[in-house]
């Protein structure tokens, strides 16, 4: 995959500016004068004259990676995002407002991101959005950002004389009127028939809706709203964080099963593989063909009815074979590539959707009155290269090829070391058209959990008869962050890249024949002809980010896995007894994740519960919601002390930071004990506490989860690390489940005392107002 190509200004965003930077440098873009308080009464053709009115007619082809780059930039952003309740009003908005829409130093259309992520899903799942839902999606769009310029216009006028009453009335309204627009706008990014295509830019507008409704109650009592309007404003914002998460994962996977055949019966398109633009190597099949220059495979963009519906699984032979027999490139990669469409439309959804809602709790402002480090441990998986193609049928399917290549869940872990196993095949001249040159036979990988020590994993393959080929990871430091191969059939020639820098090659293509490929007999051609036209980069793109140019964009993924898939036993022109590498994948893990566990002194901390190294007793990892950005640990009740253990380092005691509280995200049916130890070198801490259920039924959901207050820890002078223990102290019997997500380390101000006093008195509280409603209810029974 490459970068799109859509460039940002150094000046075009800052953190601490007010959002009326969009107003100076891109209000010649604004679709209309009009104010916000007209636009909420337009009709729907009123929208669609006024768009098809102002559009620019651009003739740019959209590169559909571009909203894949910015969707990268955005998730970057809200997972390091400083302190939201100090920061200006629309800190944050600011930010994201350059990337979703360009200025025109960036692009000549201001809408190229919008128009980027929808052209994505279209190609994802090869059906186009109707013209009438395209031109009034964009026509909200713009409808919104001429709102949000209105109201930071108000807001950066009240920063001017804050005492003003005209001024707050003028911000009061704006806001108002804005938040009414996008209540009104959200449902057009959902219309029927356009859903699937339309999810990116409805997570984008709702994260600019929660963030807006989070604007107003942290800042609504300084421009004399209501009390009671505030707290509204609060309980809309956790019912919209809802709301919009239950529709963004039920279109994400209505959208993922339309690509599965097993799921979809009726409807299912299989990759086309006639498309030898896309699909480049399945333009020539694989025989001894001597001197005979065959005509390539049939190529042409549509799909065809009568090939996708031939079977994927014969092996196809030659009626007289020549030497060593004949392979049918279209139908040996027929079942990879429909594995590979399916896996890149959940790749790009990753990103470009499910990323965003995992973020969206944190935007509680009760639950998240500091800015956050918080951390993405689910796994991206590339395009599998070259073909896992098996005779046997049964297992060419998507599922079987998902159950291949996808590992269960476990804890995170690092790539630490990669070895490559190669043998060197010369056949030379006159022995048919066989694989030579230096193939890659095996790999082996070294890995470990955070904080752990390294393990050796298994050899997958064989071991190779030349010396080994040794790749040292470090994170942060050395990752792999590309890998670029060519294929013909199996991949030959393997590129690690750090940064756009060749770090280690792995195999030669020194094939003699086909002789066809030759212009001469006796020159190698092959790898020119067939093998250079394949070249695939794999990664993930860059994170785009307005106050850097292009050129400076941060990788975004590091290589967490090399996948590794033999050749099958009968391919002919191939070295099957060497365990050949006949197909391979990368596995990515986003750079937000730390490998040293290290809590940050002034923000809230996530640490996802994978992050541990260890589980000894009686617990497991689940699979994570597609709104968890990772997988679970589920702790079963048990008496052991040493059940689930996390290390991480403690900073050293900064300004007015006493210590931290511990808090746990978790789910669970039942109510329970929890026990947490901080094991350090000096003053240790544990406590034993019970957490409420937080659901009920057999399915846990994106609802499911609450959070418990479990353990507060000091400060101390100096850094140090330390080993956090959790465990589920219920008695076995009672056979309870704590499922935790994440850990959070919650800074502390001021001592640690005046805290737990605090805390101790809003509880008293709590439990007053539970019986005082309680007694209220009782009295209208």
């Amino acid at each position: 995959m490459k970068n799109g190509g859509l460039q940002m200004s150094r000046n075009d965003s800052n953190n601490d500016l007010p959002m009326s930077v969009l107003s100076r440098s891109q209000s010649k873009y604004l679709m209309t004068n009009m104010p916000l308080s007209e636009l909420i009464h337009l009709s729907e053709q009123e929208w669609l004259d006024m768009y098809r009115k102002w559009k620019p007619m651009s003739t740019l082809d959209i590169d559909a990676e571009i909203g894949v780059t910015a969707a990268l930039g955005i998730i970057s952003f809200i997972l390091s995002v400083s302190n939201p309740v100090s920061a200006a009003a629309v800190g944050i908005a600011s930010i994201l407002v350059p990337i979703l829409w360009p200025t025109p130093a960036a692009s000549p259309d201001p809408d190229i991101v919008w128009k980027s992520m929808i052209k994505n899903v279209e190609n994802l799942i090869d059906e186009k959005i109707a013209q009438l839902h395209y031109d009034l999606a964009f026509a909200k769009l713009n409808g919104l950002k001429a709102g949000m310029v209105e109201f930071n216009q108000a807001i950066e006028n009240l920063n001017q004389n804050p005492s003003s009453s005209g001024l707050k009335e003028a911000v009061r309204t704006k806001y108002r009127s804005l938040d009414s627009l996008f209540t009104y706008s959200m449902p057009q990014f959902a219309v029927n028939t356009a859903e699937i295509q339309l999810l990116p830019v409805y997570v984008e507008a709702a994260t600019l809706h929660l963030l807006h409704k989070r604007t107003g109650f942290n800042f609504g009592k300084s421009w004399d709203l209501d009390p009671i309007e505030v707290e509204s404003l609060y309980n809309d914002l956790i019912r919209l964080t809802g709301t919009y998460t239950d529709h963004c994962i039920r279109w994400y996977n209505r959208g993922l099963e339309n690509l599965n055949p097993s799921t979809n019966t009726i409807n299912y398109k299989p990759a086309n593989m006639r498309d030898c633009n896309k699909y480049p190597w399945v333009k020539y099949d694989q025989s001894e063909w001597y001197y005979v220059n065959p005509s390539p495979n049939m190529c042409t963009t549509a799909l065809s009815e009568n090939s996708c519906k031939e079977s994927m699984n014969v092996y196809n032979t030659e009626a007289t074979p020549r030497w060593y027999g004949y392979r049918a490139s279209q139908g040996e990669y027929q079942g990879l590539e429909n594995w590979n469409s399916y896996n890149a439309f959940r790749r790009n959804l990753t990103t470009l959707v499910l990323d965003i809602i995992a973020v969206w709790p944190t935007f509680d402002p009760k639950l998240y009155k500091y800015g956050i480090k918080a951390e993405l441990t689910r796994k991206l998986y590339s395009d599998i290269c070259g073909t896992t193609y098996r005779s046997d049928p049964s297992q060419n399917s998507v599922n079987a090829i998902e159950s291949k290549i996808v590992s269960p869940p476990s804890f995170f872990e690092w790539l630490d070391q990669i070895d490559f196993h190669t043998i060197v095949r010369d056949q030379g001249p006159n022995v048919g058209d066989f694989t030579s040159g230096e193939l890659l036979t095996g790999v082996q990988q070294t890995v470990r959990r955070t904080l752990a020590n390294p393990s050796l994993k298994p050899l997958e393959g064989k071991a190779g008869e030349q010396p080994t080929k040794i790749v040292r990871l470090t994170p942060n430091t050395f990752d792999i962050t590309e890998v670029s191969t060519k294929q013909w059939f199996e991949p030959r020639e393997i590129v690690l890249k750090r940064a756009g820098t060749n770090i280690l090659t792995v195999g030669t293509i020194t094939d003699e024949r086909p002789y066809w490929s030759s212009l001469d007999r006796g020159l190698i051609y092959p790898k020119v002809k067939i093998y250079d036209q394949t070249q695939k980069n794999n990664q993930i793109p860059k994170t785009a980010d307005p106050n850097k140019p292009q050129s400076e964009w941060d990788y975004s993924h590091r290589l967490s896995w090399f996948w590794y898939y033999p050749i099958r036993e009968d391919a002919p022109m191939t070295y099957p007894n060497d365990k050949q590498i006949g197909a391979m994948a990368c596995v990515w893990t986003h750079m937000s994740v730390d490998p040293t566990n290290s809590i940050a002194p002034d923000k809230i901390t996530q640490i996802p519960a994978v992050k541990g190294n260890g589980m000894y007793f009686g617990g497991e990892i689940i699979k994570g919601l597609d709104n968890t950005g990772g997988d679970l640990v589920k702790l079963y009740s048990t008496s052991d002390r040493n059940q689930l253990q996390v290390d991480l380092k403690i900073p050293a005691r900064m300004n007015n930071i006493s210590g931290y509280q511990i808090r746990i995200r978790y789910a669970s049916k039942q109510s329970g004990d929890i026990y947490l130890e901080l094991e350090r070198s000096v003053n240790s801490q544990w406590r034993l506490s019970t957490i409420p259920p937080t659901y009920s039924g057999n399915n846990l959901t994106s609802n499911s989860f609450g959070y418990h207050d479990a353990l507060v820890i000091a400060s101390q002078e100096n850094a140090h690390p330390a080993t956090l223990r959790i465990r589920n102290n219920d008695s076995p019997s009672l056979n309870t489940e704590i499922i935790i997500d994440k850990i959070e380390f919650i800074p502390i101000e001021g001592s640690l005392e005046e805290y737990e006093a605090k805390q101790k008195l809003e509880k008293a509280r709590e439990v007053v107002n539970i019986l005082f409603d309680s007694g209220a209810n009782f009295e209208k029974a």
